[in-house]
């Protein structure tokens, strides 16, 4: 086996075990970030139905950006996260604005109270959005430098 392929080969484990280890719902779990409390005035199957999910999308987009940061600190190349940052940035900036979009009101809650569940609601959003892309990202740059450090050690 070659030191290249050697080198992807630990870059390809590292990624591996960082998706396996579920790196950011560990990270989430740890600095609490979930939203348990369920708002006054909602009903509590709805905020449950609200907050229930599969993360298996998000996951799938966690590994290719692990893969992206990883592809740009073995070739030096990170204009190719900053490009995948545009890209996700713009993508769910549209899907907020008008798939997600929450109503400026709704009926039979006190105003207050519905601004409350609004900002619990974008605040678990928009904190899963920044943290998840950042770990993943760096996961990835680390596993692609840890790969890169092994070839370039091994090399006469």
């Amino acid at each position: 086996m070659g030191y290249t392929a050697l080198g992807i080969l630990v870059t390809g484990v590292l990624i591996g075990a960082f998706w396996y280890w579920d790196l950011v719902n560990r990270i989430f779990n740890k600095i609490d970030l979930k939203i348990n409390d369920v708002p006054e005035g909602i009903d509590e199957r709805l905020w449950k139905a609200l907050s229930a999910g599969s993360q298996m999308p998000g996951r799938v987009i966690g590994i290719l950006e692990m893969i992206i940061g990883a592809i740009a600190a073995w070739t030096a190349s990170y204009a190719l996260v900053g490009g995948w940052l545009a890209f996700k940035v713009a993508s769910k900036w549209q899907s907020w604005s008008n798939i997600v979009k929450i109503p400026n009101e709704l009926k039979g809650l006190d105003g207050v109270d519905y601004l409350r569940c609004r900002r619990l609601w974008s605040d678990k959003i928009m904190t899963r959005f920044l943290i998840g892309t950042g770990v993943n990202i760096l996961a990835g740059a680390l596993a692609g430098y840890s790969g890169k450090c092994v070839v370039l050690l091994l090399l006469p």
